[in-house]
């Protein structure tokens, strides 16, 4: 049992698999009733999942049940006494294959008219998780059902998916804040932001988001931690612009001191793995304690800011190969002038990399620090620490993004919305 969100053509273009614009959405479900307890119980409806559903498609959503054992017709029937409605039954009877094939994900794309990333996957088995991350499709794990499982963002309940589904994967605008800059080789400097804490505007949201990030404390939305609120905020994104089909690692910029990853690192590894993306937590090493960006932005400039990061921060030798070719998603937790992700983007560069596009959960300001990369006369190896004063050959600009108050105003209603969720 899961979901599909209709795809909105705002943000970027995805590279490739284009989403057909059908407005309808739908959904899938994991076994039963034999063994899978996501939908019925001994034949009986699992408790919440009848409003759950009922709750979906007065959305439009669809519901399309995914059942190895057939045919369609007998586990219609059974769900159905159930007082379950689903508008598909896929078996193995159609597909051809057991789950864990992307072909499961194909047919359930045909029937519908929808792309995959319209679609979001809810299971309680291994074979359901794979059956999704093969086709990069959202897995949420039902763990309602008792039954562990590493991957997937975790369910409590059905009424979480419903929620979760009503007010961050249905949203029709990404990206808060965005930036689009042309670099050398006819390849852009994007940079993508979920919201821009400045122009928020809201006394409550701007405090929990710089607590979470700046004050390192763990607030509330409603029942949900916030950092789980975002993180699911920020899958959505990447998930309706289809950034997991156009990226091939994902990675963060260590700390200041190199002790600690991004806040989001844990979470983002388990959305990387849904991809089928690794995320990478070393991509990077700080080979010296540097200042806070904000110090040395203040004490030196934006010149200043760039040394702090070049000289205490160099490429991983052990990724080089990994990178070679690739296209990187580089994840910052706070974007200030982004000159600590600029630096990363310079190195991945420098180390071989296609491509690196920047996303951050939260942008401070409006503009951002664009990096040139030095000439061949004046580079140095990135895997090694920069010799001092190679800040110098780095010509850099401050560029201003594109504010979007439509996708402000989204998170904003999500953000009140989940405070007054039960399940």
């Amino acid at each position: 049992y899961g979901t599909a969100r209709q795809r909105h053509p705002q943000g970027l273009k995805p590279a490739r698999n284009p989403p057909h614009r059908s407005p309808e959405r739908a959904a899938a479900c994991g076994r039963f009733p034999k063994v899978s307890k996501t939908m019925l119980h001994a034949k009986q409806a699992v408790p919440g999942i009848i409003e759950a559903i009922e709750r979906l498609r007065a959305l439009g959503i669809q519901i399309i049940a995914a059942e190895n054992n057939g045919p369609a017709l007998a586990t219609a029937t059974v769900l159905s006494h159930a007082g379950i409605p689903v508008d598909h039954v896929v078996t193995r009877r159609e597909v051809g294959v057991n789950k864990g094939s992307p072909y499961w994900i194909t047919h359930i794309c045909q029937i519908t008219g929808l792309a995959t990333n319209q679609l979001l996957y809810v299971g309680d088995s291994r074979q359901d998780m794979i059956t999704a991350s093969h086709s990069n499709v959202v897995y949420i794990h039902a763990a309602w059902t008792g039954t562990p499982s590493p991957y997937g963002f975790q369910a409590p309940t059905p009424g979480w998916v419903a929620a979760v589904v009503t007010h961050i994967f249905r949203k029709r605008h990404p990206w808060g804040w965005t930036l689009n800059h042309p670099a050398t080789g006819g390849r852009t400097i994007r940079q993508l932001a979920l919201v821009d804490v400045n122009a928020v505007k809201q006394a409550a949201i701007q405090n929990d988001l710089l607590a979470m990030f700046k004050e390192r404390r763990e607030p509330q939305v409603g029942l949900m931690p916030l950092r789980e609120f975002v993180t699911l905020h920020l899958t959505a994104s990447i998930y309706a612009d289809s950034l997991q089909d156009q990226t091939d690692t994902w990675g963060t910029i260590p700390s200041h001191d190199g002790r600690r990853v991004n806040r989001m690192g844990p979470r983002l590894d388990i959305v990387a793995k849904l991809f089928r993306d690794n995320y990478n937590g070393e991509l990077f090493i700080r080979h010296r304690v540097a200042q806070h960006s904000s110090d040395a932005r203040s004490q030196g400039g934006i010149s200043g800011a760039i040394t702090n990061q070049i000289e205490t921060l160099h490429l991983n030798p052990a990724v080089t190969q990994r990178i070679a070719g690739r296209t990187i998603l580089l994840i910052d937790d706070f974007l200030t002038k982004g000159v600590s992700t600029g630096v990363g983007r310079l190195l991945l560069r420098l180390g071989g990399a296609h491509d690196v596009l920047v996303v951050a959960s939260v942008k401070y300001g409006s503009s951002s620090i664009v990096l040139t990369r030095p000439d061949d006369a004046q580079r140095w190896d990135p895997t090694l620490a920069a010799p001092v004063g190679s800040a110098a050959s780095i010509r850099y600009r401050e560029v201003d993004g594109t504010f979007r108050e439509a996708a402000q105003n989204e998170f904003i209603a999500s953000y009140r919305a989940m405070q007054g969720e039960q399940w």
